[in-house]
């Protein structure tokens, strides 16, 4: 019923953000107001009194000392466990003035594999190249409609949100400030007060099962945060009972442990936000994730940050970054310090604009590199390479293949992947016109 309705309202889904979860539960949280100081605590500023997840109460986290509370913050057991999880702002277009307002999120629990690692991937591939790079990150509801029975699933309510101007935060139960994990930020388009229904959907669940309470097991896959009035306009409300007790989660808990990844992927959601704004030409935001990403020892954060050699020395565009991305105590450091706590490599001669010409014209280097990408994909020499080289290679072959046009930021995504092969080679760019050529060098 829902998806009829965001369909017949001609709402679409707008890819926003990644996050990780790491514990087995996500989180989704906003501002909390205190009452006694007047003024905005962070969503995400935790004491030691209370916990993100309490074991003996389903959903939520009371604390009079953080201001936890059902009214701005739950936590819920995300998809089949540990995983990458992709976060989507609903919009809805305004006819008349053909302005898309943001009237809720939905989070989409598949397995990471599944769903959010080939969405990001087709989302990137089609913005590169494109005078349009943010409509490859619109879906309509139809993405959706290729899981079974989602059709079939049952929903409850969880909570609702009064939403004045806060954002609202998805991430891990247990993030904080100054943490690793990558925490997604939505926010209404709405100027006046709101308030937001939290619903779960769930997939359906077999009677065999010793199911509790009222026989009804959760498995939640998809959660929307939705504009109240909106659902209530569309007739949309919760088809089952709410969970009231902890046992109703347990098999699932345990089921999900089978999925779970064993190292943590706060460097995958990381950079999977940085390829997206990246594709955006969000570059500041982009630059943001990479800081956050160095910040917590990701070498790739680090040396892709040679990209922005000119802002990472300016302490305000660093602590600006910081900022973004929850980052509070590594800014007040840095404020005091004006020092990274790490080494960014000079950026290289790809990576500077109109500084130093490479040998081998660029045309080229979209034949060569088309040519490896065609012909060589199943060479056990190059395998390793062309899987990792997952955008620049696939770009250059559609150069090549005069399948689209190269934009500067596709430009430099393949100079990047040339200057890799140059290096996997091990030889200099002394001019090359095509791929045997290259090799022969190689091999001498």
């Amino acid at each position: 019923m829902l998806l009829k309705a965001l369909k017949r309202d001609k709402a679409n889904l707008f890819l926003s953000g990644i996050f990780n979860v790491e514990t087995g539960g996500m989180s989704v949280r906003t501002e909390r107001f205190n009452k006694s100081t007047d003024d905005f605590t962070g969503a995400f500023r935790e004491c030691k009194k209370c916990s993100s997840m309490d074991e003996n109460v389903v959903f939520f986290s009371t604390c009079s000392k953080c201001l936890k509370s059902k009214e701005n913050y739950f936590w819920l057991h995300a998809g089949d466990g540990d995983g990458v999880y992709a976060v989507f702002d609903i919009l809805k277009t305004n006819k008349k003035h053909e302005e898309a307002t943001c009237i809720g999120f939905m989070t989409v629990l598949f397995p990471t594999d599944e769903f959010a690692k080939p969405i990001v991937e087709h989302a990137v591939g089609n913005a590169l190249g494109s005078p349009s790079p943010l409509k490859a990150f619109g879906f309509t509801v139809d993405l959706l409609e290729e899981f079974n029975d989602v059709a079939a699933f049952k929903s409850f309510e969880i909570t609702r949100f009064k939403l004045e101007e806060e954002s609202v935060f998805i991430s891990d139960a247990e993030a904080q400030i100054d943490t690793s994990y990558a925490v997604v930020r939505v926010a209404p388009s709405s100027p006046d007060p709101v308030e937001w229904t939290m619903l779960a959907f769930s997939e359906p669940v077999g009677e065999q099962l010793g199911l509790y309470p009222n026989d009804v097991n959760p498995r939640p896959r998809i959660l929307i945060g939705m504009d109240s009035a909106w659902l209530a306009q569309n007739g949309i409300e919760a088809s089952m009972k709410t969970p009231e007790g902890k046992e109703a989660f347990e098999d699932w808990a345990v089921s999900g442990v089978t999925s779970c990844h064993i190292s943590p992927m706060s460097d995958v959601a990381i950079w999977f936000n940085y390829k997206i704004n990246e594709a955006m030409e969000k570059l500041n935001y982009a630059a943001s994730w990479l800081l956050q990403g160095a910040i917590h020892g990701d070498s790739d954060c680090i040396n892709e940050l040679s990209k922005y050699s000119d802002k990472i020395s300016d302490p305000d565009w660093v602590t600006t970054w910081a900022g973004q991305r929850l980052q509070h105590n590594f800014a007040d450091t840095f404020k005091r310090k004006k020092k990274l706590p790490f080494v960014v490599p000079e950026a290289s001669t790809f990576d500077q604009a109109h500084e130093g010409e490479q040998v081998t014209e660029l045309m080229d280097v979209c034949d060569i590199l088309s040519s490896l990408y065609s012909e060589y994909r199943e060479d056990e020499r190059f395998e390793e390479f062309i899987s990792f080289n997952d955008i620049g290679l696939p770009l250059a072959y559609m150069v090549s293949s005069e399948l689209c046009e190269l934009t500067e930021e596709g430009v430099r995504y393949i100079k990047e992947t040339w200057k890799l092969f140059l290096e996997e080679l091990g030889v200099p760019d002394d001019g090359y016109e095509d791929l045997e050529s290259l090799l022969e060098t190689a091999e001498s």
